[in-house]
């Protein structure tokens, strides 16, 4: 979460929000940001409603593709995605960084959370795993760690892959970015 570090008064974006896990925590956290968690599925979305409700929290949720949502451009100070993109083809990975980028403010910071080039045989054959049951297409690039080149390839300033976290079914990589503005850098 110390990643994330919303200021007080943001608008939050949480693209293929899932069941809302980190929308509902980022809001819990920083009780004065707008947080949106945006997931194209109804079934998630009902239970990430549930959660906030549980939480006693207000967020927005909404729902449509990850390569299109429907907010004004240049909305957001903070996007943020979490384990959706190896779920994407390539050509949905650049779409959805491309509205990410779209909905970011000039300055605005971009975390992505996903799986990265497995670390060690025994995170490659547990990554094996995650390979066959969602594609070996759509995760290739993840396999290969390419995941940062496709986010500065989608404009973004200052890509890191900040942090690395190994678990049951891979290795798990924290990338953030920033969209520039002119003549500025983080």
């Amino acid at each position: 979460m110390s990643l994330l570090r919303p200021e007080p008064a943001e608008r939050v974006l949480d693209i293929g929000c899932g069941t809302g896990s980190l929308a509902v925590r980022l809001k819990q956290e920083h009780p004065r940001a707008t947080v949106v968690g945006y997931d194209i599925d109804p079934a998630a979305l009902a239970i990430a409603e549930h959660k906030a409700r549980e939480a006693q929290i207000s967020v927005t949720w909404a729902r449509g593709p990850a390569d299109d949502p429907p907010f004004p451009d240049q909305s957001f100070d903070l996007v943020t995605s979490s384990l959706l993109l190896h779920h994407l083809l390539p050509s949905g990975k650049r779409s959805a960084l491309a509205a990410a980028s779209r909905l970011l403010k000039p300055g605005g910071r971009l975390v992505l959370v996903d799986f990265t080039r497995p670390e060690g045989r025994l995170r490659a054959l547990a990554f094996s795993i995650v390979r066959t049951l969602d594609g070996r297409r759509e995760t290739e690039d993840h396999a290969r760690g390419r995941m940062p080149a496709f986010v500065e390839e989608a404009g973004f300033a200052n890509v890191a892959e900040r942090l690395r976290l190994n678990t049951a079914l891979g290795t798990i990589g924290f990338i953030t970015a920033y969209k520039p503005r002119s003549g500025w850098a983080p």
